[in-house]
């Protein structure tokens, strides 16, 4: 809660100086207690940086906001100031942890989110039901200090065909355990080709440094009703250095999971480009 400590009447509303956000807490009345008028405006030093606060409703914390701050991400074309052109003062973004949001047509066409492992991702389409189509782009870091960007592209409800390429998914793995590299909820009564390529090195650990896998296979994936199962899985090409190294599918309903196999004590590189067709109804 603010105090005014002062104010200038304009017809039925007021300029009005506070020393506090006014709809922080119970929110801010007339010094007389009677509620602020629709339409005042409050004007807020807020440590060197002037805040506007316009009166939006009746309640006492029904005010909203304008940032004088001459770092405003203005509507029309920003200069930017800062020591190197890839280190700018002006950010555009949030400073909490709230995904942003670009719309147009009042639709969404642009998040900045995170995923369940709280890496950052963009993700362009949607998340409307009616607009289940998306790409994603995700940046995530391998403990090697490698750094890449994978990208995806979801099933596209609102028509009997979908075509997606994953270019690569990079991921490392240092046990024996399956990884999974990739995962395509399968919708009901589909049909799905699953164009599988990997290449993997060992970069650190036991063993002998450089040691590769190759793989090319394809996994046919149907769901008749709400039943997923793989159809029929083709080699096309396996080659390793250590048998155990492996590249595999499967389903845990209604999801269709690309895994990587690899050895433990071993630090491995994987690689993994995948291309999906699909077909509906």
């Amino acid at each position: 809660m603010a105090t005014i400590t002062s104010l200038i009447t304009i017809g039925d509303v007021y300029l009005v100086v506070a020393d506090g956000d006014p709809a922080a807490g119970a929110g801010t009345d007339l010094p007389n207690g009677d509620p602020v008028p629709i339409g005042s405006t409050a004007f807020i030093n807020n440590g060197g940086i002037g805040v506007l606060y316009m009166k939006t409703g009746a309640g006492a914390t029904a005010w909203s906001t304008f940032d004088m701050s001459p770092n405003d991400w203005a509507l029309t074309l920003n200069l930017l100031t800062g020591a190197t052109y890839d280190a700018p003062v002006q950010r555009f973004g949030s400073s909490n942890d709230f995904d942003v949001i670009m719309r147009r047509n009042d639709l969404e066409a642009v998040r900045l989110t995170k995923n369940s492992g709280g890496n950052p991702v963009m993700e362009f389409g949607g998340f409307l039901a009616s607009l289940t189509n998306k790409l994603g782009f995700e940046h995530f870091n391998l403990a090697n200090g490698r750094q890449f960007i994978e990208t995806s592209l979801a099933y596209n409800t609102l028509s009997k065909t979908a075509l997606c390429e994953i270019p690569h998914v990079f991921v490392q793995t240092t046990a024996a355990g399956a990884t999974t590299v990739f995962t395509q909820a399968i919708p009901n009564n589909s049909a799905w080709r699953f164009d599988v390529s990997v290449i993997a090195r060992q970069s650190a650990g036991s063993g002998t440094i450089g040691e590769l896998g190759a793989w090319m296979k394809n996994f046919i994936v149907r769901a008749i009703g709400a039943t997923v199962v793989i159809r029929q899985t083709n080699s096309m090409q396996t080659m390793t250095d250590q048998n155990s190294w492996n590249v595999t599918g499967n389903v845990a309903a209604p999801n269709f999971n690309v895994q990587v196999t690899g050895q433990a004590s071993k630090t491995i590189d994987w690689n993994v480009k995948i291309q999906a067709m699909a077909i509906t109804g």
